[in-house]
């Protein structure tokens, strides 16, 4: 305990990229965890595994992108 004490009350700490971290990635999870069983009942299993594939090989692509041309 006394650990966490020290960080947040140490100056110059990284508090603020945590907290950054935590307030987009706790909505993420809450709204994932809702919104994903509704949505994969609805969704045929052959279509979503299709689209899903295409969208991780646009990541894919413009993560190539960005590292070879920028």
């Amino acid at each position: 305990m006394t650990h966490a004490i020290s960080f947040f009350t140490t100056p110059g700490s990284d508090i603020s990229t945590i907290a950054s971290i935590v307030i987009f990635t706790v909505p993420g999870v809450i709204i994932g965890g809702q919104l994903g069983p509704a949505f994969i009942r609805r969704v045929p299993e052959q279509r979503l595994i299709h689209t899903l594939g295409w969208l991780f090989f646009a990541i894919a692509g413009l993560t190539v992108f960005e590292t070879v041309v920028l």
